[in-house]
């Protein structure tokens, strides 16, 4: 809590003058009106000197650092949850010059960057803390509401000739009851261009037998492996990460937007680490969200971001907080259990020279290759598929579609603006010649509410697991296309959404391009239907194949190799394509239908 100062204003000026200061006041405030800011100003002092290379990822949760006696945090005793002021003020706590945000080493419950909660707060030491032997002593520990501490480690660090090193602070028991946490030295040496690092560490513990209504918690103690969103390994150095060794060596990866899995021994999903609610709430059986006690969705939280080119990342496995239901009130209650986490081992640069791209094949009866600035994206591309990401460089590039014989069947110009994500769509007209059109992918997982608020900002919500789609009609034979749900139910949050209403052909819808879902669905289906300016949904494209919630998982072997149950649905970014052609004449192999294409990996 913060007292209150009150300055005494001196009174040596006459009461006429602050008369006529009041009314001058009054004055102007009639005039001008301005939304006046009070806020304090907390500045404090910083420390400004050299960081070491050593770093303190801190996987146990401590609040407060004592080094070689000094205090470096506040050691503010939290308040009581008893305490009237508990609500308004749990979370606020003074700045020190080493944690100036809160006075606390990172991510505490009571930081206002409480998106992780108390997983994986990272302190990079001052290089001025270590003595003049290199040698830094410290004291973690945590602090109860009497203000006695609770949690505690001690343990010495060197500078190691400072060479980056990362100390993971674990509970003891992950490191057999012989130490504190794990000593690594992290890469920070650039990757490939245009690609990032990333490795593995396997910090995790048989925490022994756990349940709820629903069943035990899984074991994930023991080896573990790295994989993309549908499962695949993704290098030979990432899989089967021994316990007892700990940490892999580190692969370059071409840069993009992944959702990396960690599966355990028996290819079973261990979720992500993270405070955010629902995320963190867990059925024990599968490690999946669940709806209540009793109806898991077999969706694992793993969280969808985009690993920058010139970034290195560590993903570590440790005995992290969760929750799960303890009845069917959908009450809450607390567990460990064997999580991964996302550590930055070298933040990159802002990508000013890369974008990605991709081809997609929407022209019946071709195959094709396409060509940016005469280097190939994709060759032989068969149609209804769309090629691997590829890496291009930004600035302006003629884009070239050619067939087997190496006619160009359409061409067009674009500028590639770093940091963005392209699909490029060949695909039929009515006229005739085929035609290009490129859809910028939002990857970004923010979605715009559609409010403002009272200050003219803009509601934004960012989910890190989004479930969103983007629908286009590349089918001349329909004008108008819409796209509804089962029995034409409104598909999106809205009747007349321009991302689902009288899609024209070759037109890529672009404000708010795209209808999000949600984590808890159940079975959907999406229909096409041929519409008019004047009447939507029209009439329903019976000759067109429905999409079913099955169509957005990538690869169900995912779950029968684990023996898992699958989901109905997998997050991602998705662009669903009316393809193809109809009519009596058409081939059954190119008549329309919707294809679905996954942006993320």
């Amino acid at each position: 809590m913060f007292k209150e100062v009150k300055h005494k204003v001196s009174s040596r000026y006459s009461r006429k003058w602050v008369y006529a200061a009041v009314i001058s006041l009054l004055l102007s405030y009639s005039c001008k009106k301005e939304k006046i800011n009070f806020q304090r100003d907390t500045a404090i002092e910083r420390v400004t000197g050299n960081l070491s290379g050593t770093r303190i990822v801190d996987l146990f949760g401590y609040d407060h650092v004592i080094a070689n006696g000094d205090s470096l945090t506040n050691f503010v005793i939290p308040i009581h949850p008893s305490d009237p002021a508990y609500k308004e003020n749990h979370y606020k706590f003074p700045g020190t010059k080493y944690f100036p945000q809160d006075g606390r080493m990172g991510n505490s419950w009571w930081s206002v960057e409480n998106t992780d909660a108390k997983v994986g707060a990272i302190w990079q030491v001052p290089a001025a803390l270590f003595g003049t032997d290199h040698i830094l002593n410290l004291t973690l520990q945590n602090l109860d509401t009497d203000g006695n501490p609770y949690e505690m480690a001690n343990f010495s660090i060197g500078m190691e000739n400072n060479k980056p090193m990362d100390y993971y602070v674990v509970n003891s028991a992950v490191m057999g009851g012989k130490a504190d946490y794990l000593m690594t030295e992290r890469d920070e040496t650039e990757p490939k261009k245009g690609y990032f690092k990333i490795r593995v560490i396997n910090l995790s513990f048989k925490l022994g037998p756990r349940s709820n209504f629903n069943g035990p918690f899984e074991e994930h103690y023991g080896k573990i492996s790295l994989a993309y969103a549908d499962g695949r390994p993704v290098s030979n150095a990432t899989s089967n990460v021994d316990p007892l060794k700990k940490v892999s060596d580190y692969v370059e990866i071409p840069y993009g937007t992944y959702q990396f899995k960690v599966l355990n021994e028996k290819g079973r999903e261990i979720a992500g680490a993270t405070g955010n609610t629902p995320n963190r709430i867990i059925d024990p059986p599968s490690s999946s969200m669940p709806r209540t006690i009793f109806d898991p969705s077999y969706i694992v939280y793993a969280p969808i971001q985009t690993y920058q080119p010139g970034g290195v990342y560590t993903i570590v496995v440790n005995p992290f907080g969760c929750e799960f239901f303890k009845n069917e009130l959908n009450y809450t209650d607390f567990k460990y259990q064997n999580s991964f986490k996302i550590i930055v081992d070298k933040k990159p640069e802002v990508n000013q020279s890369f974008a990605r791209v991709q081809a997609v094949n929407a022209l019946p009866e071709q195959t094709v290759s396409f060509r940016l600035n005469g280097e190939t994206l994709a060759e032989n591309l068969k149609y209804a598929t769309a090629s691997v990401y590829q890496t291009k460089s930004t600035g302006k590039q003629q884009i070239e579609a050619l067939d087997q014989t190496g006619k160009v069947l359409a061409q067009m110009e674009r500028t590639l603006d770093p940091g963005m994500n392209y699909t490029l769509w060949l695909y039929p007209t009515a006229e005739g010649p085929a035609r290009i059109v490129v859809t910028n992918n939002d990857l970004s997982g923010v979605i715009h509410a559609g409010t403002s608020e009272e200050d003219a900002s803009y509601d934004y919500r960012y989910f890190a697991m989004p479930f969103s789609k983007r629908f286009l009609n590349l089918c001349p034979d329909i004008p108008y296309l819409t796209v509804t749900a089962k029995n034409g139910q409104v598909l999106g949050d809205k009747k007349d959404n321009p991302a689902v209403y009288n899609l024209r052909p070759g037109q890529a819808p672009e404000r708010f391009p795209y209808t999000w879902g949600d984590w808890s669905s159940r079975e959907y289906e999406i229909l096409a239907y041929r519409s008019t300016p004047q009447v939507t949904p029209g009439v329903w494209a019976s000759d067109i194949k429905i999409l079913t919630n099955e169509n957005f998982i990538a690869r169900k072997e995912l779950y029968t190799s684990g023996s898992k149950t699958m989901p109905f649905h997998e997050p991602g970014i998705y662009s669903v394509a009316l393809i193809g052609r109809t009519g009596a004449q058409v081939p059954e192999a190119f008549k329309a239908k919707m294809i679905v294409v996954k942006h993320n990996l």
